[in-house]
C-alpha cells in the first residue's frame, strides 16, 4: 500500500514539475514574443491624433488637418483593400495618413512600416536609404533642385531620425529602425508656405 501511495505520489510530483517547467518557459518567451509584434502593431487615432505606443511617436495633426480613413488610403496608394496585416506581408503597410484640407496645400504626412528586405538597398542605412529617396525624387522630378541631404537625431522619442531632403525643406522624412527587419517612417510632403520646423512641434 505504501509503495503504491509512494508512486502515486511521485507520478504528481513529476507531473507538477513538468507544468512548472513549461509555465516557466512560457514566462520567458511570452515579453519577446509581445517585444517583437508590440513594434509592428496599429497606432491609434482618437479625434486630430495619432499615437503608436509600440513604435514610441505621438502626432496631433493642426487645425484644419484630417486623417484619411482606411479606404481611402486603399484608393489612394492602389492597395486593393489589402488589410493591414496583407500589406506588412507584402513589404509595406500604411498605418495613418495626416493632410492638410485646405484648398491648394496639398500637404501629407504617411505614417508606415517598411520591410527593409523591399527596398533596394543593397546595405541598409540612413545614409544610404537618404541617398535612396534623393534619387528617387530626381528620377520623378529631374528639374526639381535636391543639392543636399541632413540626417538629424530627433528630440522626441528614442531611436528616431529626421531625412532632410533639399535645400526648400518641403520633403522629410522621420525614421526609426525597429528591428533589424523593421522600419518605421513618417514621410512629409508639404505644397504651401508650412515648414519642417512647424511640423517638429506637431510629433512627440
Amino acid at each position: 500500500m505504501i509503495s503504491f501511495l509512494h508512486k502515486i505520489v511521485r507520478k504528481v510530483f513529476e507531473t507538477m514539475k513538468r507544468v512548472l517547467f513549461f509555465v516557466l518557459a512560457l514566462i520567458m518567451v511570452l515579453p519577446l514574443i509581445s517585444c517583437s509584434e508590440e513594434g509592428t502593431q496599429r497606432g491609434k487615432i482618437d479625434g486630430n491624433v495619432y499615437e503608436n505606443k509600440g513604435v514610441g511617436i505621438t502626432f496631433t495633426a493642426p487645425e484644419g488637418w484630417e486623417f484619411m480613413s482606411d479606404e481611402e488610403i486603399s484608393v489612394e496608394w492602389n492597395l486593393g483593400n489589402k488589410s493591414f496585416d496583407e500589406q506588412l506581408k507584402s513589404g509595406v503597410a500604411y498605418d495613418a495618413v495626416a493632410k492638410s484640407n485646405k484648398p491648394g496645400a496639398g500637404n501629407t504626412v504617411v505614417f508606415k512600416f517598411e520591410d527593409k528586405k523591399t527596398l533596394d538597398i543593397e546595405k541598409f542605412s540612413k545614409e544610404v536609404y537618404a541617398e535612396s529617396i534623393r534619387a528617387e525624387l530626381k528620377i520623378q522630378d529631374p528639374m526639381t533642385q535636391i543639392p543636399m541631404t541632413e540626417i538629424e537625431k530627433m528630440k522626441f522619442g528614442e531611436g528616431f531620425y529626421r531625412v532632410i531632403v533639399g535645400k526648400d525643406v518641403r520633403f522629410a522624412i522621420y525614421m526609426k529602425e525597429l528591428d533589424d527587419e523593421i522600419l518605421f517612417t513618417a514621410t512629409v510632403k508639404l505644397l504651401d508656405d508650412t515648414k519642417i520646423a512647424d511640423v517638429d512641434k506637431m510629433f512627440k
